[in-house]
């Protein structure tokens, strides 16, 4: 059981943390302008995430539903449903497309590499998710999140060890832009509309009750969160950087930017693989005939996409996604009540 629970917890990790989250991005976008109250933001926002994510994974165990649209269907009925799942399908879309957009900036950043080149790579590395399924997003998170992790504690450890405290006693008196709770809110609705497609998916392949996974990757995520505010506030992070963590790594030597991005590839990786995954799945739209041809138009759309710079993504279409995500965590959070209080 406790290993299903890790395994959950990966998964779960995995999904939330892609491209925004470990670049920082999102961390400056939703969190750090709160100003003080970043930190209550955070935690609202994991919350609020943690609990529908282990709903939603107790209603699959219990309806013994592991496909996403019928899910929906038995959670929500068939016409709302197709609404829900047609905005889901497209948000996969544009964070798949935004996983790729990431990984050819980073590239060209590193080495020089055309962004061009770096996006087609990337979406070549996806492939085997593609081919091996659920079973092969278990596999890809429970190997590359705890590189993630590291990566996250190196940059905090270095942050406090060299960065500037006072900057985060001053930050502290800053009442900042927006109110926490809107923020907190915001950034849970559009991630659970990511988050609950994959762990719904993917359950029939842990096969035990081990919901509670998605409770511990959020108190994990809070921690983590938490970790790379004050890693960015101290060393006094520009909010107009596309990737504010990797540009604060440059500035403690080599190695360490290197393996910061060897750590952000592994949350471009594992957000891409189960997104991308579920996007295909929504593009083909169930049907199997011509698959190939399918394919090759989803990778060339993805691909020319792509070329939307990665802050885009973030600040102007995951918020558009947010509306959706109250609609899915109502219905989850009816059933769920009905589920489990039928006598009442």
């Amino acid at each position: 059981m406790r290993k299903d629970i890790f395994k959950t917890a990966f998964l779960f990790m995995g999904t939330l943390i892609g491209a925004g989250f470990a670049s920082g991005n999102e961390i400056a976008v939703y969190f750090l302008s709160c100003g003080k109250y970043f930190i209550p933001a955070i935690a609202l926002s994991m919350a609020v995430i943690g609990i529908l994510g282990k709903m939603s994974m107790d209603i699959a165990f219990e309806t013994g539903i592991y496909s996403y649209d019928k899910f929906m269907e038995k959670i929500m009925g068939r016409s709302i449903s197709e609404f829900v799942c047609l905005m889901t399908g497209a948000f996969f879309f544009v964070l798949f497309t935004a996983m790729i957009s990431a990984f050819g900036t980073m590239l060209e950043d590193m080495l020089g590499i055309k962004r061009a080149f770096g996006s087609a790579l990337f979406m070549i590395f996806c492939l085997y998710v593609f081919i091996n399924g659920t079973g092969g997003i278990v596999k890809a998170n429970c190997a590359l999140v705890p590189v993630l992790i590291l990566g996250i504690i190196l940059c905090a450890v270095l942050s406090f060890l060299f960065g500037d405290i006072e900057e985060a006693e001053l930050f502290l008196k800053v009442a900042g832009n927006g109110e926490f709770y809107v923020n907190g809110v915001i950034f849970a609705l559009y991630n659970i509309i990511s988050c609950v497609p994959v762990i719904v998916e993917c359950a029939g392949n842990i096969r035990r009750k081990s919901s509670m996974g998605c409770i511990l990757a959020c108190a994990a995520l809070f921690v983590l969160g938490t970790l790379m505010a004050l890693s960015m506030i101290i060393s006094r992070y520009n909010p107009n950087w596309n990737m504010p963590m990797l540009e604060i790594m440059k500035g403690y030597g080599k190695l360490p930017y290197i393996f910061y991005a060897l750590s952000f590839v592994a949350a471009l990786y594992t957000t891409a693989a189960g997104n991308g995954y579920c996007a295909f799945n929504w593009f083909k739209a169930g049907n199997n005939r011509n698959i190939f041809l399918k394919m090759m138009i989803f990778f060339v759309v993805s691909y020319l996409m792509s070329f939307i710079s990665f802050s885009v993504f973030v600040e102007k279409f995951y918020f558009v996604f947010a509306f959706t995500g109250i609609i899915e965590a109502v219905f989850i959070l009816k059933f769920y009540i009905k589920m489990n209080f039928r006598s009442f």
